[in-house]
């Protein structure tokens, strides 16, 4: 595995790997995760659990800011987009450009409000984040029905998430598919915050 995100310059096609194999991308050793009340610890060469490098990604409304997300981790990291877009940027002053934002859930998926609050999909919570412009973090959603939330897209006061399951397929079970339907897109109202 050697995760890494990709700038790509829409107007001529170009595309550059950045930040390949460093921390804010790669997942966590020896993190543990529990899932559906069951402990797993990251273990490369043995999977009882997802293991993926930078997942969630989202862009800040003013398009200034990347956010990204391992999924193995609980870290989330964001980086100036006129460093991670300027073609001249050594590794050096893109690595040096990231910012470790703290904790916040194990989380997939990811997705921008305007006013900068910035949702995450919280797996093992079964539940959805949101971090507002200061940093604080609070529950938007939870529920038992929320199992491994996944894609993430605000409009309107109105957040919208698909729910993966992905936690329960059979390569985490001993080959036991442990996914159940409805498989569900779920609407859920988000008031803007107080003045």
């Amino acid at each position: 595995m050697h995760p890494a995100l990709i700038v790509v310059d829409i107007a001529n096609g170009t595309q550059r790997r950045i930040l390949a194999d460093t921390i804010p991308v790669m997942p966590r050793r020896g993190f543990l995760a529990v899932l559906d009340g069951r402990a797993s610890r990251y273990d490369p060469d043995h999977p009882t659990m997802a293991q993926a490098g930078a997942n969630g990604i989202g862009l800040s409304a003013d398009q200034q800011t990347l956010f990204w997300q391992p999924l193995t981790s609980r870290e989330l990291y964001s980086a100036p987009t006129t460093v991670l877009a300027d073609p001249k940027a050594t590794e050096t002053e893109i690595e040096f450009s990231v910012k470790d934002e703290g904790e916040a859930g194990m989380g997939d998926g990811m997705a921008t409000a305007p006013d900068g609050r910035l949702f995450l999909t919280d797996i093992e919570r079964h539940g959805i984040l949101v971090r507002a412009p200061d940093g604080t973090i609070s529950v938007v959603a939870h529920d038992p029905r929320l199992i491994a939330p996944d894609g993430l897209a605000y409009s309107n006061n109105t957040l919208y998430a698909t729910i993966g399951q992905w936690s329960r397929q059979p390569a985490f079970h001993g080959g036991v598919n442990k996914e159940q339907r409805p498989w569900l897109l779920v609407r859920i109202a988000v008031p803007p915050p107080a003045p």
